[in-house]
């Protein structure tokens, strides 16, 4: 499948996510937000490094297909894409831990916080859909991916979506940057 095809299934149809391989989801709000979601086809690994943009055409291709599944929570892909860019974003990470870079993201950097409202009003916006809609599903979409990544037989230590959930069940974020 094309990424214009993968982009243009974002319109599908609401539905129920099943709730199998979340639980440990204790977010106020995360499993609540499971109930409109979008369904559909996902990419399941779409961050910075799968993706690749021809200034020629300025067209954008998605790599590594191995993670694709026709059904699942279509929002995970966009909310994996945007924060895990952070990463690019911020290299000093490396040096300085996730709590810092989750501390710059929703509490220090506007230039950060703008980065993550702009890709996820775009994505809303293409998609019908609200952006504390989104924004609350993060707990889910943090769990899903340790999830997957653990099926493969790989551990999640050491990669951002454990302190970034963390993060986001030991703070009160009121997310009001998002406009």
């Amino acid at each position: 499948m094309g990424s214009r095809r993968l982009h243009e299934a974002c319109r599908g149809p609401t539905g129920r996510a099943p709730a199998d391989g979340l639980r440990g989801v204790e977010h106020r709000d995360g499993t609540e937000a499971l109930g409109a979601v979008r369904i559909g086809p996902t990419h399941g690994d779409l961050g910075p490094w799968n993706l690749r943009h021809d200034p020629a055409t300025d067209e954008i291709a998605l790599l590594d297909w191995e993670d694709y599944r026709d059904e699942g929570i279509q929002a995970v892909d966009v909310l994996n894409a945007v924060f895990t860019s952070l990463l690019v974003l911020r290299p000093e990470w490396r040096e300085r831990g996730f709590g810092w870079l989750f501390a710059e993201a929703f509490e220090r950097d506007p230039d950060l916080r703008e980065f993550i409202a702009a890709g996820l009003r775009r994505y809303a916006d293409e998609t019908d859909q609200e952006v504390r809609a989104l924004v609350r599903l993060l707990p889910v979409f943090c769990v899903s991916m340790i999830r997957r990544i653990e099926a493969q037989g790989r551990s999640a230590d050491g990669m951002y979506y454990g302190p970034l959930l963390r993060g986001l069940t030991s703070r009160e974020i009121t997310f009001e940057w998002l406009g």
